[in-house]
Parts: structure tokens; sequence; C-alpha cells
């Protein structure tokens, strides 16, 4: 994840944008991921488990670009970095954190035990 300039040198812009289209949240059952794995795990526990919080981040701008840039350019404790991520904006900032600590609260073995499937 590097430094704080909030710049990884990764363009998740399309990423971003592919989010917001998502009019009223994720698509959870038309991702296109496989049928088992840790992918499989990862997705199926979001949607299970962290649905609303998610789709609350991925359908507001200033969170999904924010929570883009913040997984991409900061390390967890630069609060620099996530604040220049979220432009200062408090409430992507609620949201984007709510939505990240469901995920490794209720996902974290099915998502974080093994990253290297979501390598670039």
């Amino acid at each position: 994840m590097g430094g704080s300039s909030g710049d990884s040198g990764f363009d998740a812009s399309w990423l971003v944008d592919a989010a917001l289209a998502w009019d009223g949240g994720v698509p959870w059952d038309a991702l296109p991921v496989p049928d088992s794995g840790p992918v499989a795990e990862c997705v199926d526990c979001a949607r299970d488990q962290c649905a609303e919080l998610i789709d609350a981040c991925v359908t507001s701008p200033a969170c999904a670009r924010g929570l883009a840039c913040a997984g991409l350019s900061c390390e967890p404790d630069d609060t620099a970095c996530l604040t220049q991520c979220f432009q200062g904006d408090s409430t992507a900032v609620l949201s984007g954190t709510l939505a990240v600590a469901c995920l490794f609260g209720q996902c974290g073995e099915a998502c974080v035990s093994d990253l290297s499937w979501a390598s670039p």
C-alpha cells in the first residue's frame, strides 16, 4: 500500500466509475466471480454480511473514490492520507470506515487470509 501521497500509480477510476454506475448498490448476483475459492468466499460473505454498508459507500461518489484511493495509497494509521483521499468529507469517511470494518470484522477470514487474488 505504500506511502501517504494519495497516489499509488494505479488508476482505479474505472472501478469507481463502474461502482457508481451500480444504481442502488452492487449487483451481487451478477458479479463475475468463480463458483468457489477465495474470491467467491469473500464475495459471498460481503453480500451476506455487509451488503447494506458496502452499497451505501459505493453509491456515494465521495465514499467510493475515497475508499479506492485509501485502499491503494494509505497505511491504516495514516490520517493525513485518509483525509486527503476522502477530501475531508467526514460523512464519506464514516461510510467507508463502516463498510471496511464490516468486511474485515465479518469476512476477515474469507477476504484477507489470502490477498494474492487481489494483486494487480
